[in-house]
């Protein structure tokens, strides 16, 4: 398969758009959309071309480098000495005042007059008065704050699936098209004719971010608390969609994602990641998101996530080439495709994504083939999607035009693999933009076909800069029009869209003449907006990270007696046999095997300000951590756990054999700011998992120990406990922790789980359930129950801090080790 970039560097679109990157834009004379830093024109076109990642060989033209200042007084007229002398020569060549040059004297008789045109219009120029078209009064549009969601239901049979040989003959080759004035099939004549026209109305309109900023209702919404106006768009239609992309619901309106699940999310062409900075605003560590856009220029910037914590968040860029250090990002790359989904998937248990976003989006110069030259761009983040998401999944992307037969086809093959899509443009996008978004809710399993084509599709679109010849269209006009429900819902969403599109871009005109216009409603529709969208109306700010100690109370509300509490030593056990008899019901007893001795001092608590400000509490100080730089947690956490070397073996290969670092969670107190100090210990364990597998990523391990009753201890220990020879040739007695990997075992934590005056038992007529007995009232409950019966002091568990000050610890040397082997042998 050919180079995409490459072939695009010999395209005729050089001339026509250059790549804004992943990070999305809205065009039609209005700003990137994740430009959002940039408060004004000058600022934005200062800092684009930096931001370009390949069509940049006209820039300096485009954005005005070499045009000339209309306030360089260089060339004005100046008094000169010489006047009078060249008053004389043309007195000789005929001149008299007030008279024309020539032998008849019909030359002009006043000086040509200076041109006043500005900006990008051009010489003569004179824009159109559309007065007499619009209503320019603000308040007599109707807009409303609740938008409504237009659903078209797939109405396919799950038997009525896309064959390969279907799909094949659907295909229509030819050479390429650079122009949609003709388009019309999907939308009435007259839209798409006033839509051109209005663009290139634009085109010379002066000041375009100023007068938007007077003319559009939404406008001063701008970004808010998030890092771009991305994050705002995806507040805007989540709330339009009833949050379906971050608290999806099955058919039923059950949760799909529950209490002990994480909700999966990938962010594709999408740098700097507005999109993802929203759903960790409101789903926090409990969302696991992959990222995927261009590198280096276009990339995430995760330190500016401030709504949300960034943690949870892993970047992967494709293919890595011999000698690189990571992909490029190029989503039109195959081998690029390939290696994200397989990633993703790999690290969702196989199941893949709960939703996928895509923001992805060209620069575009001449706006009437902003459409045309996305294509190939639409299609890869719909075939990424169809590779990753679950079935059941949702999927939202956004597109621009739709007006060419390619663009509808592809929605129509999207429409056949999900139960219901929407075509929505909301409050939040600029009205005056061709943007709009295609919303695909519950994929269908099998499409396996159709992934298969589109990446067929997907290389014959990268040589077609070679072969001269283009994809036109994925499905047929007549099948396309033959779906009569399919074909009115995007002829009248193209004709709705594009009528409001219109409006807006002739009100941009008329604003740019009349400066005492302004839409007094813009502070109305903020405020009514962000109540609506629940986006708190407030300035961005970057969170203040804080020293340690003032967390510390922060967290605890200032009480002096559970802080003091963290101090706490465990009692330390002499031997195994001392640890049998300080265990007197094994039943209420849980135990871990930990890596670190008692002086080694990375067996303590770590407290977790955000990114990689990390501290740990030795000696009764908070020290950073700096034994590893890919060590993060998020802010407002605080567990008990150790840094630890663990050891990966190949069975056939000991040279094989690699460590590395990783962090196992003990216990824990504060989870991103989740409270769960007086959760069963169970229960806190199994949040600690699922905190753990969110966290962890290529490059740091991240794990909650495995915690055991005692009463599994006969069986646990012969199993886990096996001789190993390290690289080094050194021979040790390994813990297994998983499949192929190791530690080297330095002590065992005990934990009793039960409170003073209560104990638990076995059922006898209830198999594996296991209850709480109350000596005093001989009162009992079901242990999985508990949590919902009792309140806080009549709890029959222990919370954190009870099971951390009446921890014991077993240190291991030989003799503990022997007695360990001997007590428990290998069976």
């Amino acid at each position: 398969m050919s180079n995409c970039s490459e072939s695009y560097r010999q395209s005729d679109y050089e001339q026509m758009c250059s790549y804004g990157g992943d990070d999305g834009n809205e065009q039609d004379g209005e700003s990137s959309e994740n430009y959002e830093s940039n408060e004004n024109e000058e600022e934005y076109q200062e800092s684009l071309p930096n931001k370009r990642a390949r069509f940049d060989n006209y820039s300096d033209y485009q954005f005005g480098k070499h045009s000339i200042n209309e306030n360089d007084n260089t060339n004005e007229s100046k008094p000169c000495s010489s006047q009078g002398k060249a008053a004389r020569i043309m007195a000789k060549s005929g001149y008299q005042p007030g008279k024309g040059l020539g032998k008849h004297g019909q030359g002009i008789v006043e000086p040509v007059k200076a041109s006043e045109q500005k900006g990008r219009s051009g010489f003569g120029f004179v824009p159109r008065d559309y007065k007499d078209e619009i209503t320019i009064d603000p308040e007599k549009e109707k807009i409303s704050v609740f938008e409504q969601a237009f659903w078209l239901e797939n109405r396919y049979s799950e038997d009525d699936i896309l064959s390969t040989e279907q799909l094949k003959d659907w295909l229509k080759i030819g050479p390429e098209k650079l122009n949609i004035d003709d388009e019309v099939h999907f939308c009435n004549p007259t839209v798409l004719h006033d839509v051109l026209e209005a663009k290139f109305e634009l085109g010379n309109v002066n000041d375009v971010t100023k007068i938007r900023g007077r003319c559009n209702p939404f406008e001063t919404i701008g970004k808010g608390i998030f890092l771009n106006r991305a994050a705002m768009k995806m507040a805007n239609m989540n709330r339009v969609f009833d949050f379906m992309f971050t608290d999806p619901k099955d058919k039923e309106g059950k949760n799909i994602v529950q209490e002990q699940d994480l909700l999966y999310f990938a962010d594709v062409c999408a740098g700097p990641g507005g999109f993802s900075e929203y759903i960790f605003y409101k789903k926090k560590w409990r969302a696991k998101g992959f990222g995927f856009t261009l590198a280096n220029e276009n990339d995430f910037e995760l330190e500016k996530f401030f709504a949300g914590p960034s943690e949870t968040f892993e970047p992967h860029y494709g293919f890595v080439p011999q000698d690189a250090e990571r992909g490029d990002g190029d989503i039109f790359k195959a081998e690029n495709i390939e290696s994200f989904s397989s990633f993703v998937l790999a690290n969702t248990d196989g199941e893949g994504v709960h939703l996928m976003m895509a923001d992805g989006g060209f620069q575009v110069n001449e706006k009437s083939i902003q459409e045309i030259v996305s294509k190939q761009l639409y299609l890869c983040q719909c075939l990424v999607a169809l590779r990753i998401i679950r079935t059941n999944g949702n999927f939202v992307v956004k597109l621009f035009d739709i007006f060419t037969p390619f663009s509808v086809g592809l929605i129509y093959l999207m429409y056949r693999c999900f139960d219901r899509i929407s075509i929505h443009k909301p409050n939040s996008s600029r009205p005056g933009n061709s943007e709009r978004y295609l919303i695909c809710q519950y994929k269908k399993e099998n499409c396996t076909d159709l992934i298969d084509h589109l990446m067929k599709v997907n290389e014959i679109l990268c040589k077609r800069f070679e072969t001269k010849k283009d994809v036109l269209e994925l499905v047929p006009l007549d099948v396309l029009k033959g779906d009569e429900t399919f074909f009115e819902y995007i002829y009248e969403s193209n004709n709705r869209i594009g009528e409001r599109q219109v409006h807006h871009l002739k009100n941009i005109v008329i604003y740019a003449n009349r400066t005492d216009l302004v839409d007094s409603r813009q502070e109305k529709f903020q405020r009514e907006c962000l109540e609506y969208w629940d986006i708190p109306n407030e300035a961005r700010t970057d969170p203040n990270k804080g020293e340690p100690h003032s967390k510390i109370r922060e967290l605890f509300s200032n009480r002096t007696s559970e802080i003091d509490s963290l101090n706490t030593k465990p009692k330390k056990i002499p031997n195994f046999g001392a640890l049998k008899e300080e265990i007197k019901s094994e039943l209420n007893w849980y135990w871990e095997v930990v890596g670190n001795g008692d002086n080694d001092g990375k067996l303590s608590l770590y407290l977790g300000l955000g990114r990689n400000n990390v501290y740990r509490l030795e000696n009764q100080r908070w020290n950073k951590v700096k034994d590893n730089s890919n060590f993060k947690l998020p802010g407002g956490t605080l567990v008990y756990g150790e840094l630890v070397d663990e050891y990966v073996v190949n069975s056939n290969n000991i040279r094989a054999q690699y460590r590395r670092t990783a962090f196992h969670i003990v216990d824990g107190l504060f989870l991103g700011g989740e409270d769960i100090r007086r959760k069963q210990i169970t229960d806190r364990i199994k949040l600690c998992s699922l905190f753990a597998k969110a966290l962890r990523k290529s490059n740091m391990i991240y794990r909650a120990k495995k915690l055991y009753n005692f009463t599994e201890m006969p069986r646990v220990l012969p199993a886990a406990l096996q001789r190993r020879k390290l690289k080094s040739n050194k021979n040790v007695i390994g813990f297994v922790i998983d499949k192929d990997q190791f530690i080297v075992p330095e002590g065992i934590l005990c934990f009793c789980g039960t409170s003073e005056g209560w104990c638990l038992y076995k059922s006898k007529q209830h198999v594996g359930h296991l209850y709480y007995y109350n000596r005093s009232d001989e009162s009992t409950v079901w242990q999985n129950e508990a949590s919902e019966r009792y309140e806080k002091a009549a709890r029959p568990w222990n919370s954190f801090r009870e099971c951390y000050e009446k921890r014991l610890a077993l240190w291991i040397d030989d003799r503990t080790l022997n007695d360990l082997l001997e007590s428990y042998p290998s069976q």
